[in-house]
Order: C-alpha cells, then structure tokens, then sequence
C-alpha cells in the first residue's frame, strides 16, 4: 500500500502531472487515515525533489574547498561545505521514515511506520492553533451561506463547537 502510494506519486511527479489525489486514502478510497496522510506526504516530497534534479552549480561544485582533502579516508564527509550541501541539496525525511540501523531501531522502541506517523499526526494536531480570521470577512460568509441555506429551505444553520463565533 505504502510502496503503490510512492510510486503512483513519483510516476505521475516524473510524467509531468502536478496533483495526484489519493493522499491518505485507504480501502479504494473509501476512507482516509491521517497516518497514511503522513506517510504519504512524504513520498509525495521525496517526489518533488526528485523533479529538481540534479544541481550542478559551479559554486555548489565547491572544488576549491577540497583541495588537500584525503578522499580515500572519507575526510571530504567531515567538511563543513559537505554537511551544508548534504543539506540543501538531498530529501531528508522526518522521523516517520526510519532510516536508523536495525539496533538503532530496536533500541528506539522498535515501531513500524504506522506507529511513527501516528506521533506524527498527534504532534500536528497538538500544535495546530487556529487562525485569526477578520470579524467583518466571517460575518459575509455567514451571512452568504444562511443566504444559500434559506434558498434551499433550511431556516438555520447547524451549530457545531468549531463554528465560527457571528460578532
């Protein structure tokens, strides 16, 4: 399911298509899990980078900054340019993607994708803070939506604990 989502987001990223529905999907679409959600999501960037290629820049090159640099012992990984070109030029994934060795992960708990992502979607839902919306601009929409809403004979509006507050 995982590899299908990944490789349906790179295909479509490598044909030229720019959206790709289906993220977070389960069960031929009949449900969506925020997990899969996450999962996917990264896929999905992993696929986006893959869309900017290589960079070959003469600056990016940096030839100049190892000059004197012993290749054959690894030295070049422990250059500052390195790590900051590592950086900026490769798709690192968040936690939800496990790239620790196999004791690493033992020693971390031993927890599959599933699992990791859904810390993930509990940390992404603990730090959403709603946005600050202009009174003036919720009150137009409201008005407009109980405009459509009476045209189709409904008197008023479902109240619903995240519903905007009318000033």
């Amino acid at each position: 399911m995982l590899l299908e989502s990944g490789m349906g987001a790179l295909i479509g990223a490598l044909s030229g298509i720019n959206m790709i529905s289906g993220a977070g999907m389960l069960d031929s679409l009949l449900c969506q899990s925020p997990e899969k959600l996450v999962v996917d999501a990264e896929g999905i960037a992993m696929a986006k980078r893959m869309l900017d290629g290589m960079k070959v820049h003469t600056e990016t090159l940096a030839t100049g900054f190892y000059e004197g640099v012993n290749f054959k012992g690894g030295d070049f990984l422990k250059q500052k340019i390195t790590m900051k070109l590592f950086r900026e030029e490769q798709h690192l994934p968040s936690k939800v993607i496990d790239r620790d060795s196999m004791r690493g992960w033992k020693e971390s708990g031993s927890m599959d994708t599933f699992k990791r992502a859904r810390i993930r979607v509990q940390e992404i839902l603990e730090s959403y803070k709603r946005p600050e919306l202009d009174s003036d601009k919720v009150n137009q929409l409201h008005d407009y939506v109980l405009n459509l809403a009476k045209q189709a004979g409904i008197d008023s509006l479902p109240v619903h604990e995240l519903s905007l507050t009318v000033v």
